[in-house]
């Protein structure tokens, strides 16, 4: 039984099309987990399968199909899975693969994701820079508790708060 992120690009939009390609994974015995939009024309799924066999005919189908084009089958990695949650993909620094780029706007996608990370075995150390007040501590409080961890961590804010009433 293995898990498989698959991603398409919607060559002609169509009413009933998703319900084609669900059909179509259903006669193959092929379970949808997930599904979402992930950048604008773009789907992607989270799909289960007893034989690793069933995914590779679904492959070989959908390249006969006009109506879209299979770009990704894969295992799913941390930001497949983060992309068909949130619709889209984070961003890494194009210098360090390890760098992750998030904006205020997006503190739940980076909640979520260091939760993921949280919940991996073996100790983790993660360092978190940005502008002052913009979450940064409340997103490392949020992930420790969605991950259900024990969590020790040092925030800058919270160093000088306690120099300060001390």
């Amino acid at each position: 039984m293995g898990e498989w992120y698959v991603e398409y690009e919607i060559q002609v939009n169509r009413p009933g099309l998703l319900g084609d390609i669900a059909s179509l994974l259903g006669m193959l015995r092929v379970n949808i987990i997930t599904i979402n939009g992930v950048d604008g024309g773009h789907r992607g799924m989270l799909v289960r399968t007893e034989n690793d066999d069933q995914i590779k005919r679904f492959e070989l189908i959908a390249s006969t199909m006009e109506t879209i084009q299979v770009k990704k089958i894969r295992e799913p990695k941390l930001r497949d899975i983060l992309a068909v949650r949130h619709g889209r993909y984070i961003q890494q620094d194009i210098d360090d693969r390890k760098t992750f780029r998030f904006l205020r706007s997006e503190l739940g996608i980076l909640v979520d994701f260091m939760a993921e990370l949280f919940k991996q075995e073996g100790h983790k150390l993660i360092g978190i820079r940005g502008m002052p007040r913009v979450g940064k501590t409340e997103s490392v409080v949020a992930a420790s508790v969605c991950a259900n961890k024990k969590w020790i961590f040092l925030s800058s804010t919270m160093i000088k708060q306690t120099v300060r009433s001390t």
